[in-house]
């Protein structure tokens, strides 16, 4: 009796499941416009049969299957995910929330992965954008969905401000999901740099507050801190 029971009690405990993992969407929001698409990217997606939310009114539906996907230049796979689902959704016109809550369903059970960020007014980064003869004109308050798509890129956003205006500049990135770890740079007219501004408050999403020195043009550099691009490397700029 005594081997059995040790032989029970040393006997392998059968392996947690490994869950599906949304890590971020491509692009990180979606518009209040009826239908759109987007990316659901992460880790073991590719088993996944049926997506849902139990927001009112709101319709999610898989187009295709998931699938494996490849991860660019090495890049490590747990921070861009190597699986990926493209999701359908449609909003209702009097959609009043900021995000989508998201369960996906696989062979395995159905579990509750994500949060789907809503947008009221989305405005697109335009490239290219990545001199400052290229800048792309913003006027204030807006809000910017872009894409650092390469290594070392940037982008540059050009702004018309007023003595003494209090500007309010802010990256959404990391808390959305987005594997880019972006840094700000503010310059004025003559290209001179005003403000640098990489992690705030253990973020890595920048953020800063300044008082305008002078009328004229400023100009708003986005970039990636360690030089990392690609499709997958999403932010939103807010300036107001």
């Amino acid at each position: 009796m005594i081997w059995l029971l040790m032989l029970l009690i040393h006997q392998e405990k059968p392996k947690p499941k490994e869950l599906p993992v949304v890590k971020y969407s491509v692009p990180l929001a979606v518009p209040v416009v009826g239908k759109s698409k987007l990316l659901l990217r992460g880790v073991r997606l590719d088993g996944v049969k049926s997506i849902s939310t139990s927001q009112k009114d709101v319709t999610l539906k898989l187009v295709g299957e998931g699938k494996k996907v490849g991860v660019p230049n090495n890049y490590p796979a747990e921070k861009l995910g190597d699986t990926e689902v493209t999701v359908e959704v449609e909003l209702p016109k009097n959609f009043t929330g900021d995000s989508l809550h998201v369960t996906v369903k696989d062979a395995n059970g159905e579990y509750e992965v994500f949060y789907i960020s809503v947008s009221p007014k989305i405005t697109n980064e335009v490239e290219p954008n990545d001199d400052f003869e290229k800048a792309q004109v913003l006027e204030t308050p807006v809000t910017i969905d872009g894409v650092l798509q390469k290594e070392r890129d940037i982008d540059l956003f050009q702004i018309n401000g007023k003595k003494d205006q209090e500007l309010n500049v802010a990256i959404l990135a990391a808390k959305l999901g987005s594997p880019a770890d972006v840094m700000l740079t503010l310059y004025d007219s003559k290209k001179q740099v005003l403000k640098i501004v990489d992690d705030v408050e253990k973020s890595s999403d920048p953020s800063f507050r300044v008082k305008l020195p002078a009328d004229g043009v400023y100009y708003i550099a986005v970039m990636e801190a360690n030089d990392l691009g690609g499709t997958q490397f999403g932010y939103r700029l807010e300036v107001k």
